[in-house]
């Protein structure tokens, strides 16, 4: 598991008193920023389309499309999602 995935399985884990109470603190807040952010960092394979005319790839978070691979790189620069550079077409 890599350490991001840990770190997001420990936030994913939040404390006993908010879930009893079921009510959101300061901390779960956070945690959840926390969580939304760390799940950026996970490398997702850009989607490939091959249309007949044209051919693309799309950002798997939040659908930003990229017209030629070498414009891909490490994140996407419209949501920040990390990207996997290795794409398959």
């Amino acid at each position: 598991m890599r350490e991001i995935e840990k770190a997001l399985a420990m936030f994913k884990n939040r404390c006993e008193d908010c879930n009893a109470k079921n009510t959101r603190c300061c901390a779960v807040c956070s945690h959840d920023k926390a969580m939304a952010a760390l799940e950026k960092q996970i490398p997702n394979k850009p989607v490939y389309h091959n249309m007949p005319s044209n051919f693309y790839w799309v950002c798997p978070q939040c659908g930003k499309i990229y017209w030629e691979k070498a414009f891909i790189y490490n994140y996407c620069d419209s949501c920040g999602q990390r990207l996997e550079l290795e794409v398959e077409e």
